[in-house]
């Protein structure tokens, strides 16, 4: 009996060190790779060194705070969302915070390994007319404010055996543009259950909300040979000679990202339908053509041939150059004055 009960004892034993241990292998299953380790990340957050008693100590934000040392070695990531602008005079922009249980679409926690997981947020400086918010997207719970003295805590389940995450959405309003100071935010997540895994991971990063003009501005438009006919008796007779006309806009504003992850903005371009035809091979045109083919009804809202405009997105810091074909009877349309023929054509920023 009593060797019958130590065998007891050292198979339970080993059988809790191998449902520990499977979370921290790679198994191979007909040639794909299955995950069986523990995963717990974010896009905002990187872990922390776990090796140092400093680290191994901090189980809140408040002891991560008080950590100086720590602070400095973390990942900053600046919010690059755009930010909307109310008539009071203040701004607001939205960014959202995503805690994963999978580090790719083959690699996540296995179906036994269902994560709870604690959030918290604050601020590391004191703004001033800045509030910060933060709530949890998939759950009921309202916002929550926190500032540089209160935090705001989510708590959460990770479901194992398929890609899980929750998602935190947090809310930045300035109250007056004019005079404001942002602040930092803080965030650490660690998981809380089951017991084999806490102080395992521990998820930390600050993040940034600086203000950013949301919006792009034209600085200059015409037709390239303005320069040409200013100051000219003879204005008219230059214009008749061309057969085409060249307008082009130029814009500046604030840059996010780069390539086509930048902010952009909506123009509309309006001609004079009975004198000027856009040129087919129009790089916008044939983008709008090409998106809604076959569907002339969609098209038309964007570009519209007969009534003359086109609806488009373009980037800040661009020079952007539309080609024009006169049309039959288009220089007795020309006008009496050089700024009546300025104005055939022009741009404009839109909302909607």
């Amino acid at each position: 009996m009593i060797i019958a009960a130590l065998a007891c004892l050292i198979l339970a034993g080993t059988s809790s060190i191998y449902i520990y241990a499977k979370y921290y292998k790679t198994g191979y299953n007909k040639g794909m790779a299955i995950a069986s380790g523990f995963y717990f990340s974010s896009d905002y957050m990187t872990e922390l060194e776990l090796d140092s008693e400093t680290t191994k100590k901090i189980n809140s934000i408040e002891e991560l705070m008080a950590e100086p040392a720590v602070i400095d070695q973390l990942y900053v990531k600046a919010s690059d969302k755009t930010w909307d602008n109310d008539s009071s005079g203040g701004a607001q922009s939205s960014l959202f915070i995503n805690i994963d249980n999978f580090s790719n679409q083959l690699l996540y926690n296995d179906k036994d390994l269902n994560v709870s997981y604690t959030i918290e947020f604050i601020l590391l400086d004191s703004p001033v007319n800045v509030s910060y918010q933060v709530r949890k997207v998939s759950g009921t719970e309202s916002y929550k404010n926190f500032t540089n003295t209160t935090k705001a805590v989510f708590t959460g389940e990770l479901k194992g055996g398929e890609l899980s995450w929750d998602e935190y959405q947090l809310q930045v309003s300035i109250s007056n543009l004019s005079q404001y100071t942002t602040a930092r935010i803080l965030a650490l997540a660690y998981p809380t259950s089951p017991s084999y895994v806490q102080n395992t991971k521990k998820l930390a990063g600050i993040i940034t909300a600086d203000y950013q003009e949301s919006e792009i501005d034209i600085t200059d438009q015409g037709f390239t040979i303005e320069n040409e006919l200013s100051g000219s008796g003879d204005w008219k007779e230059k214009v008749k000679q061309e057969s085409a006309l060249v307008y082009q806009l130029r814009t500046t504003g604030n840059y996010f990202g780069d390539g086509e992850s930048g902010q952009r903005q909506r123009i509309k371009i309006t001609w004079a339908s009975d004198m000027y035809e856009l040129n087919k091979y129009d790089k916008y045109r044939m983008e709008l053509e090409k998106e809604y083919a076959g569907r002339p009804d969609e098209l038309i809202k964007y570009f519209d041939e007969t009534n003359g405009f086109m609806i488009v997105e373009i980037l800040p810091y661009s020079s952007i150059q539309f080609v024009f074909y006169k049309k039959e009877g288009c220089d007795d349309k020309l006008g009496n004055t050089l700024e009546d023929f300025k104005k055939t054509i022009y741009v404009e920023k839109i909302d909607d």
